[in-house]
């Protein structure tokens, strides 16, 4: 994971979803927004989790559902997202979307804040599951997500 730390803390976000959360450096976070207009486009077969495109600061962003992706989130749920987080591209997108479900709560984590998590549900876009601070969540594997929105939407 991509650290933001001083002093051997990790400033970090816990990012609800519906059913799960994501534990985030901060750094990657660059604004969460109201849900903008969803304007669909066309994927990849087979692709699942790219909802669409949202328009942000005049950048138009491939917006992923990472629960639609890793099948945690029915399609009825999908159409009531409240937020989005728009994210700083590590792996050659400038920015990208997630669609969130409440504002993200910041952490400040050391090494022993964090510990390795068994999850029943697993996902592809996962580098791993952990318990940070108490609260059990998904490290999103970056690059993973920036390849997949690439493959699938050009």
């Amino acid at each position: 994971m991509d650290t933001e730390s001083t002093e051997g803390f990790l400033q970090a976000l816990i990012v609800p979803l519906r059913r799960m959360n994501l534990v985030v450096p901060q750094s990657l976070v660059i604004e969460v927004v109201p849900m903008p207009e969803l304007k669909k486009i066309p994927t990849a077969k087979g692709a699942s989790g790219v909802r669409g495109r949202v328009e942000w600061r005049g950048r138009s962003l491939v917006l992923l559902s990472v629960e639609s992706y890793c099948l945690l989130s029915d399609a009825e749920s999908a159409g009531r997202t409240k937020r989005v987080a728009v994210m700083k591209g590590i792996a050659g997108l400038e920015y990208y979307a997630i669609e969130i479900f409440s504002i993200p709560h910041p952490l400040r984590l050391a090494k022993t804040d964090i510990s390795s998590e068994v999850s029943p549900e697993h996902c592809d876009l996962a580098s791993q599951y952990v318990r940070a601070a108490g609260v059990k969540a998904m490290i999103p594997d970056f690059e993973r997500i920036e390849r997949y929105l690439k493959e699938t939407v050009g």
